[in-house]
């Protein structure tokens, strides 16, 4: 298995996307988004030009789900494989959502500072976590 996206220096993605506003020699953004096999990151914010600094909070999921079946595959055996393409098919959002972390990015762009954030325990009930069946009212 190839795990360099996660250990090598800098970070692979297959797609960037966001808007920015200028003002006063700064960006702000309420939609950056960068995708890749291994992560995708959310950040919303504002990134200093004149100061050179950040103000942001970045949001990272790592891509855990997809992987799952390729996994089971060859690690254990096909039908392994198979339940967890299944599941990943049922539960592949909470998957993710539960290894995602959030960060505060502030500071000088040559000494960042980065704090992870705190989870809150989510406030859903088990019925939510299941999929709609015919029949279910």
């Amino acid at each position: 298995l190839d795990f360099s996206d996660l250990s090598a220096e800098g970070l692979k993605f297959d797609r960037i996307e966001g808007s920015f506003t200028l003002e006063d020699g700064d960006a702000y953004t309420r939609d950056l988004e960068l995708s890749g096999p291994a992560v995708h990151i959310e950040v919303v914010g504002r990134t200093g030009l004149a100061a050179r600094d950040y103000d942001q909070a970045v949001t990272v999921t790592p891509q855990v789900s997809s992987t799952l079946p390729i996994v089971g595959a060859l690690a254990v055996n096909p039908a392994v494989g198979v339940a967890l393409a299944v599941a990943q098919q049922l539960f592949g959002k909470q998957m993710d959502r539960i290894t995602q972390t959030e960060y505060l990015l502030t500071g000088d762009w040559e000494s960042p500072k980065i704090v992870k954030l705190a989870r809150e325990p989510a406030e859903t009930d088990e019925a939510s976590l299941m999929p709609d069946l015919p029949g279910d009212q």
